[in-house]
């Protein structure tokens, strides 16, 4: 019974994957250029990509941009996150010195 309903379920599935004989590949109507743009107006603009702009410049909102610098001059979080850093650096080389040894002068 199990053999069966086994051999069942493998030509059923079997059944599935198989197209045919007489099966043609659909043609595929695909643009030669990207987001439409004519092959005239696809040569003149840049070749850089819109990621890899930086965001504020892609705005370009002079208002967004002094509110940037703003944030960026007064954001005091920042401050201390950069002191943290520097303090654990500084804490992380301390640790590493301990690790070699220590010569004193005048010692046996």
């Amino acid at each position: 019974m199990r053999k069966n309903v086994a051999l069942a379920c493998i030509a059923i599935l079997g059944c599935g994957c198989t197209v045919g004989p007489n099966y043609k590949k659909p043609a595929a109507n695909v643009p030669g250029t990207y987001r439409g743009l004519a092959e005239e107006e696809a040569g003149k603009t840049e070749p850089g990509s819109l990621g890899d702009q930086k965001w504020w410049e892609v705005f370009q909102d002079e208002q967004l941009r002094s509110l940037i610098r703003t944030a960026l001059q007064q954001n005091y979080d920042v401050r201390i996150a950069g002191a943290r850093i520097l303090q654990a650096q500084a804490q992380l080389g301390i640790t590493r010195a301990d690790q070699f040894r220590a010569s004193v002068q005048g010692r046996e």
